[in-house]
């Protein structure tokens, strides 16, 4: 990643006194050769389930009721508040604590002092969340959540090309992808839905990290950089290299926007599920004794089980048929229709059949527009930093998602009209990519 973000520099020839002859990468620089165990990829795996079976009950759940509690008549305008500002710190800290792991040169190594501060102060984070009677101690719980949480996720993400040779990346990455829904889901389930009291739940995900969390610190591997090889991180040098200009690059820039225009419609409408449940289909009135997070849960269930259906079907018709563009604007036109039906069928089945929807589309998009993406890169050489450029596609839209959908609500009271904008800026989506001329 280092070697992505910054301009090409070799301090240690200096230092050794010979200039212009290159100095030997150091071994945590160099590309990993040696398979690893099934006990390393397990672990690993384990490591991603506790951090995300965690953290997704949170926001989608534990967090809108505390703040119905706190405030109830605000609801909507705070939950906004507190969702895009989250989403802001996440977008921020994770390439620049990336950046930063890719520079330490702790004697401990270069990932472990962050999966170790992670790990430990994410539950401080959680405790002041689990604690907060009032808007303003929520907010900061939540915004130290998303922040150290950051921690976590940048270096989970580094120990893949730190550790694994390329031969294995296909496997872990799989496995990894496919444990953060399933965890995800789980969370929503066990802890949104099986547990009642806040405490508990809190307390549940508190223990869990750390307890997970820091021993895996410990036993990972973690290869000690040469001090003085890279240069040091400045903020100007970093944000100068995620510029690709649109003119030099259309198609890349082109993949940029319809991918944030998707997830843009998704984070404006789906940020509010558990209060639509509440205030328009009167859940607990449909299924008296059930909670609303457990119609959170069950829609969950639903929008998972597609998912796992279109992700992999997607992406292996889309190779067969070495087509790209099709696939990516009807699976975007499927999330749009599953928002559509949200909006005018306000009914239990309904939801159940736009969320499914909603899965279908979301998890072709995903396979599918990923390997679009590769192919539209500018630079062999620059690979992951400009995937980390289209991954802010994804993230982005979480910030800006809560923004544009609080306001609307608050001034029109009406799901239909945000449901409605969710699904119209999905679509937009879709015909962004079709002027993509170098990809079919």
């Amino acid at each position: 990643m280092a070697d992505q973000l910054f301009p090409a520099y070799d301090a240690s020839a200096f230092a050794l006194g010979i200039p212009g002859e290159p100095a030997p990468l150091p071994e945590a620089l160099q590309t990993p050769t040696r398979r690893v165990r099934i006990r390393f990829i397990f672990s690993l795996t384990l490591a991603t389930a506790a951090i995300f079976f965690s953290i997704s009950p949170i926001p989608s759940i534990l967090m809108p009721l505390q703040i119905q509690e706190i405030d109830g008549a605000n609801k909507i305008a705070v939950l906004g508040l507190i969702s895009g500002l989250s989403a802001l710190v996440a977008v921020i800290t994770n390439p620049i604590v990336g950046a930063l792991s890719d520079r330490t040169t702790s004697r401990f190594g270069r990932r472990r002092p962050w999966l170790l501060a992670g790990g430990l102060l994410a539950p401080i984070s959680m405790f002041v969340m689990m604690n907060a009677h009032s808007i303003p101690v929520l907010l900061v719980g939540a915004l130290g959540l998303q922040f150290f949480a950051n921690f976590v996720f940048s270096t989970l993400t580094a120990i893949i090309p730190d550790q694994i040779p390329a031969e294995q990346r296909g496997l872990v990455g799989a496995l990894v992808g496919l444990v953060v829904p399933i965890v995800g889901l789980a969370g929503s389930v066990v802890i949104g839905a099986l547990m009642k009291d806040m405490t508990i739940r809190y307390l549940t995900v508190i223990i869990l990290v750390p307890l997970v969390l820091v021993p895996y610190a410990f036993l990972v591997p973690d290869k000690r950089l040469t001090p003085g090889y890279l240069p040091p991180f400045r903020l100007m040098t970093f944000l100068k290299g995620f510029w690709i200009s649109p003119r030099k690059h259309p198609d890349f820039g082109l993949v940029w926007l319809a991918r944030f225009g998707t997830f843009l419609g998704y984070n404006i409408a789906i940020g509010y599920l558990l209060y639509y449940l509440q205030d328009d289909l009167n859940y607990s009135k449909l299924f008296p004794g059930q909670s609303v997070t457990q119609g959170v849960a069950v829609l969950s269930i639903f929008t998972t089980a597609a998912l796992f259906i279109s992700t992999p079907l997607g992406g292996i018709l889309s190779d067969r048929l070495k087509r790209r563009k099709p696939f990516v604007i009807a699976s975007s036109a499927i999330s749009a229709l599953g928002l559509f039906m949200l909006a005018f069928i306000p009914t239990w089945n309904g939801a159940i059949i736009a969320l499914v929807l909603v899965g279908l589309g979301v998890g072709a998009y995903l396979s599918v527009d990923q390997a679009l993406a590769t192919e539209v890169l500018p630079n062999a050489t620059d690979r992951a930093k400009d995937m980390g450029i289209i991954g802010i596609a994804n993230t982005l839209p979480g910030s800006l998602g809560p923004v544009i959908a609080a306001p609307i609500l608050t001034a029109t009271h009406s799901y239909l009209v945000l449901f409605v904008l969710g699904g119209f800026v999905s679509m937009v989506g879709s015909f962004i990519i079709q002027p993509v001329k170098s990809v079919r």
